[in-house]
């Protein structure tokens, strides 16, 4: 039995609330629930053919939309689980009956392969793979060469783009200060130009005082910091025209002071060798003597002269580097900006770059395997060999892409659709017989493991196109392994009117129970009791391995509704198998009290010894209430007849 265990690859999202249904209005989620858990079930058996019975206007599409919801929210609920009896990545394909060819297969595998692509992911690969499989091994090679030198085209342009965005970002600064029109610096540059002009000229500058004023500011931008503007302005006290001047000139003034100081400190000393020299330099040494304290004075005007230089110094220093620094800072905020759009788009480029190499080499290896399958083969066209190729080759295409996609439901590999699930409507639109021959094509066609075919039918069409009702009874009890009867809406005026309302007012809409995937009523295990009493029921209800395949089924879709199982196992035996006249003596027989128990006329053999198997089982004979109750059911699972 296969494993319960959830695969979380590919979940399916969960449903909205509401979202593909309009609402269980005429209760076609009693019947259907369980027709969903079928379709899901991990230990279910494929392939299985589903009929969805009722007349115009019953609600069949609306109960074909319900059951859709109902797949989807059990799938999204089992994927939300570690552990869950039902499959997480079903595929299901609406089509429409009236868009048939004599052939269904292109119409199918179309849109099969459409379903496939919209859930993205593995699934739109799987679509593709499994396409190109199947595709002539001469036109594929072709294909996949055209492909693989149009990548190769796209990575040198790709590339070529690449080294331009690398460039763009060596040259980001250039960019900014002398080709981006409009740049916020050159903005600030020509809003303060005779200032900056007047400036820079003050510092030796000439020619384009916009240029320098730029290259300047583009080196203080690379120098950024504390440091870098130490520097800078270091460097602007005196490699500048004017600056070194001031500073000789400064220190020159201090070197006078510091003469001064030294010469008034050691007065006695030069005073006295002044006298030595004679009474001539006498008178000298004395108006030197009177006035020393002119040495105190020249010392300190002096100093204060070299501090003047040096302030002017610095003034001009920095009156020249504000603009600069200002100048740099609206040049990094620029650059910054610039820099990151640059490094997303190359980061962008680079992984479309890094995509288209491991593009081509994936086709370089796909094209390889294309030549090499495509060696020894002929060509298609009218020397042809091979079988099946010609004017069909559009039905053979589509019938081996569905068996491919088959092929690969049935490896169960992770991440891979588990169950494909084909929902068809719209036979109303055909004629009878036309739409029993594209019934009958479905069935063939879709007969391949892992998948289920949903259909809704009006049973008296298809009566139609039979040739008898033996003949007719045949084709549904061949094309269809469950029937599901859907409740007459006519009968039911309250949920008639529900629904009426519910279109006038959306907000009206029942919201949908939680769904609980952690368990299925279909997977409980049987009682010896019930496989004792199936087993004597079954040759009552089938003639045939098929009617005994579909009575088990319907029972096990069937007892998930019921308590009283012996008395639906009776009841589903009878409207599987019962002759006519056997029916009709058992609706005679539900004709008493509900309370009384339930008698058969004795000469319907087979209706005494299903009752007496029935009764068997039971601790009281069944009543007329309980087969009452168990035939209503029953009926929802006729085959139409």
């Amino acid at each position: 039995m296969p494993s319960t265990t959830r695969e979380t690859s590919q979940e399916p999202s969960p449903a909205a609330p509401g979202a593909g249904a309009d609402g269980d209005f005429f209760g076609h989620d009693a019947i259907l629930a369980p027709v969903a858990e079928s379709a899901l079930l991990i230990a279910g058996t494929t392939p299985l053919a589903i009929g969805v019975f009722g007349g115009p206007g019953s609600g069949k599409t609306l109960a074909m939309r319900r059951l859709q919801f109902r797949i989807e929210a059990l799938a999204a609920a089992a994927a939300r689980l570690r552990i869950s009896p039902f499959l997480t990545r079903p595929v299901i394909v609406n089509l429409t009956a009236a868009e048939f060819a004599c052939d269904p297969a292109p119409l199918a595998a179309g849109a099969l392969r459409m379903a496939l692509t919209k859930s993205g992911g593995d699934f739109a690969a799987i679509a593709a793979e499994t396409a190109e499989a199947i595709a002539d091994p001469h036109t594929f090679a072709r294909d996949i060469a055209g492909r693989l030198d149009a990548a190769r085209d796209r990575l040198d342009l790709e590339r070529k783009a690449l080294d331009d965005l690398e460039g763009r970002k060596n040259r980001l600064l250039d960019t900014i200060l002398y080709e981006a029109s409009g740049s916020r610096i050159d903005a600030f540059a020509r809003a303060r130009r005779s200032v900056i002009d007047s400036r820079l000229r003050g510092f030796g500058f000439d020619g384009d005082s916009l240029k320098a004023f730029k290259e300047l500011a583009r080196e203080a931008s690379e120098r950024p910091g504390r440091w870098g503007k130490l520097a800078a302005f270091t460097n602007a006290l005196w490699a500048y025209k004017g600056q070194l001047s001031l500073l000789v000139r400064a220190l020159l003034l201090y070197l006078f002071a510091w003469g001064c100081s030294i010469a008034n400190d050691n007065a006695n000393v030069w005073l006295s060798a002044l006298r030595s020299l004679g009474d001539s330099v006498a008178p000298v040494a004395n108006f030197a003597e009177g006035r020393l304290d002119w040495l105190e004075r020249a010392r300190q005007g002096a100093l204060l002269l070299a501090l003047a230089f040096l302030a002017l110094n610095v003034w001009r220093a920095l009156r020249f580097l504000l603009p600069i620094w200002r100048g740099a800072q609206i040049l990094s905020g620029d650059a910054v900006q610039r820099r990151g759009q640059i490094e997303i788009a190359l980061a962008h480029q680079t992984r479309r770059v890094d995509t288209l190499v491991q593009d081509i080499e994936h086709l370089s290896d796909v094209s390889a395997q294309a030549s090499a399958r495509a060696e020894g083969r002929p060509a298609l066209g009218a020397a042809s060999t091979v079988p099946g190729i010609g004017t069909e080759a559009p039905e053979v295409m589509a019938r081996a892409f569905i068996a491919g996609i088959a092929a690969c439901v049935a490896r169960g590999e992770a991440g891979k659709p588990q169950r494909i699930v084909f929902c068809l409507d719209g036979f109303e639109a055909l004629s009878p017989e036309r739409a029993a021959e594209a019934l009958n094509a479905c069935h063939q066609f879709f007969a391949q493991p892992g998948f289920v075919l949903v259909a809704s039918v009006d049973p008296h069409l298809l009566l139609a196109a039979g040739t008898s009702a033996v003949e007719s009874t045949a084709r549904f009890e061949r094309w269809f392994d469950i029937p599901v009867n859907l409740p007459d809406a006519s009968a039911n005026p309250e949920a008639v009117s529900a629904y009426a309302r519910a279109l006038m007012n959306r907000s009206l809409l029942p919201q949908p129970a939680p769904i609980d995937a952690s368990r299925s009523s279909l997977s409980s295990a049987p009682t010896p009791v019930e496989i004792a009493l199936i087993s004597a029921l079954a040759p009552v209800a089938a003639v045939s391995p098929r009617a005994t395949r579909r009575f088990v089924q319907t029972y096990n879709l069937a007892r998930t509704r019921f308590a009283d199982a012996s008395a639906l196992a009776f009841m589903l035996a009878l409207d599987t198998g019962a002759t006519s006249g056997e029916l009709a003596a058992v609706g005679a027989a539900l004709d008493a009290p509900p309370e009384s128990p339930l008698e058969v006329d004795p000469e319907h053999r087979r209706l005494a010894f299903a009752l007496a198997a029935v009764n068997e089982t039971r601790a009281e004979p069944l009543g007329v209430g309980a087969a009452s109750a168990a035939w209503a059911i029953a009926r929802d699972y006729r085959m139409p007849q």
